[in-house]
């Protein structure tokens, strides 16, 4: 299961699904959101090798960037297709 925690501003994403194109496809989404906020400096990235991301101290004047907005709405239509291997929290 993966579990995708979305806070003000951050969003960190762990785990795995057992359908392995969810992992491909929160894995392309969450990535490329992760390169151009590090490359663009507007905040930090951590990730390791066993499936975990996470994007967090956006700075203030990006945080409901549209960026983040497109992220969120594909992480969630792959829950309402996958939900068995993907849970999206608000905290």
């Amino acid at each position: 299961m993966i579990t995708v925690k979305i806070r003000y501003d951050s969003i960190e994403i762990s785990g795995h699904a057992k359908d392995s194109i969810v992992c491909h496809a929160v894995s392309a989404v969450s990535g490329m959101v992760a390169n151009y906020v590090e490359s663009q400096r507007w905040g930090r990235v951590a990730s390791d090798d066993n499936g975990y991301l996470k994007i967090y101290d956006v700075r203030e004047e990006y945080i409901g960037n549209p960026l983040f907005s497109a992220m969120t709405k594909a992480l969630y239509d792959i829950c309402e297709e996958y939900p068995e291997n993907l849970i999206i929290e608000h905290v």
